[in-house]
């Protein structure tokens, strides 16, 4: 099958045209959008395991913002702002930022750029002294640049919502429904940033200022919540959440069908699937998105009749360079070998792999370790700080690998990967 013709995107945030799945939560999304027109925003934060689809969401949800896609009747006019947090960013980082993606925006829109220029006028002082966020700038202290961040964007949400300054000042035909910001990977969040507490004035100071038309969207993993909490503890009450989990067994078949069916229009011969290779790609991708465009990415690619069966699927999945090696370089490599320096550690995780991702008892885990307590102890409570195991909710000293294929990945792949890797150190 030409690869140029694969539908499936294993690599990058599904494309809006074949998005399936999460009705619930687009519906979710777009009622909040509704409400946000009218004055009356509801945050939200979509919380979720790696791989199941919270930037794809967020992308979608940009989308319906701007009205690039509509929902049944609806099509809304927002200005969109997305982002990635990561550890450097400091509130100066932040504030350039989103005042580059803002400039970025209206130039998009052939919209005046200058009143943007004038109310964000602080952050030439910033770029001046530099972005690195220190007690006080050359000119500049911290709390002002906090201050001034926040009023800012407050400015900016009057600006473009408002009939007269958007077409006189900002060139726009109309005004714009509101300020959506989505900013993914919010876990990761820095101390410096202060998210928790920024955002908390951030919102009051919407309030105060009688401007209610501007909505955030986050996305993280489940350590958002204690990034958020350490920050500002009553910074969760901004949001409603939105907890994903992995697709029913017919939403996958809908993804795989819905990506053959967008292949289909370019293909002179149509490709099939059949029901047992459908149930194979759910097993094996455990539901979660971006597994499901690995596994179809894969198989579609293996196919060489336009019909893909079990054997496809079960080849393109176990062969070398297949699915399943790719999606541990992609997403257990990173866990199994960087986020962990201690061979007794991983020791723990192959104890684990012998029970796929059912809870397991610390006392089990412990018989069967090899080295002393302490090692295992400290074993266990840096795979629970670092995300690579869960625990039971409810229950005391229970345990679980995330996916089933991170097990079958320690058994089947981590040997031979933790040799190669070796013999690269061994080059060098």
């Amino acid at each position: 099958m030409p690869t140029a013709n694969n539908p499936f995107t294993p690599n990058r945030p599904i494309f809006s045209g074949v998005f399936a799945g999460r009705s619930k939560e687009i519906i979710r999304i777009n009622s909040v959008f509704e409400e946000t027109r009218s004055g009356n925003p509801t945050n939200l934060l979509i919380i979720g395991e790696r791989g199941i689809g919270k930037t794809s969401l967020l992308l979608l949800a940009k989308v319906l913002a701007c009205g690039d896609i509509p929902w049944g009747e609806q099509k809304y006019d927002f200005l969109p702002i997305y982002l990635a947090l990561d550890a450097r960013k400091s509130i100066g980082h932040l504030a350039t930022t989103i005042n580059s993606l803002l400039e970025r925006a209206l130039r998009n829109l052939k919209a005046t750029p200058q009143l943007l220029k004038d109310i964000w006028e602080f952050i030439q002082r910033i770029e001046v002294a530099g972005t690195k966020l220190a007690p006080v700038y050359k000119d500049i202290s911290e709390a002002e640049v906090f201050n001034k961040f926040v009023y800012s964007l407050v400015d900016t949400a009057k600006s473009i919502t408002d009939p007269v300054t958007a077409i006189s000042r900002l060139n726009f035909t109309k005004p714009k429904d509101g300020l959506v910001f989505l900013i993914d990977e919010a876990d990761k969040a820095s101390p410096a940033l202060d998210f928790g507490t920024l955002l908390k004035q951030i919102t009051e100071s919407l309030v105060a200022e009688d401007c209610n038309r501007v909505v955030f969207i986050l996305s993280g993993l489940p350590d958002v919540r204690r990034v958020l909490v350490d920050s500002h503890p009553s910074s969760l009450r901004l949001f409603e959440e939105l907890e994903l989990f992995p697709l029913s067994e017919e939403e996958v078949r809908k993804v795989i069908q819905k990506g053959l069916d967008e292949a289909n229009k370019r293909n002179t011969t149509p490709v099939k699937i059949t029901d047992g290779a459908l149930n194979y790609i759910y097993a094996y991708s455990e539901g979660y998105p971006h597994f499901v465009q690995q596994f179809g990415h894969s198989c579609y690619s293996y196919d060489t009749d336009n019909l893909i069966d079990e054997k496809d699927v079960g080849d393109s999945a176990f062969s070398e360079g297949g699915a399943f090696d790719l999606i541990g370089d992609r997403y257990y490599k990173e866990l199994y070998f960087n986020k962990i320096r201690e061979d007794a550690y991983r020791q723990i995780l192959k104890i684990m792999s012998q029970k796929w991702n059912q809870w397991i008892s610390k006392k089990e885990i412990r018989e069967k370790f090899k080295g002393k307590k302490t090692t295992f102890d400290n074993g266990l409570a840096a795979l629970k700080a670092r995300g690579i195991i869960l625990r039971r909710p409810g229950a005391k000293g229970e345990y679980r690998l995330q996916w089933a294929g991170f097990a079958f990945w320690i058994n089947h792949f981590a040997e031979r990967k933790e040799k190669d890797i070796t013999q690269f150190n061994g080059k060098e």
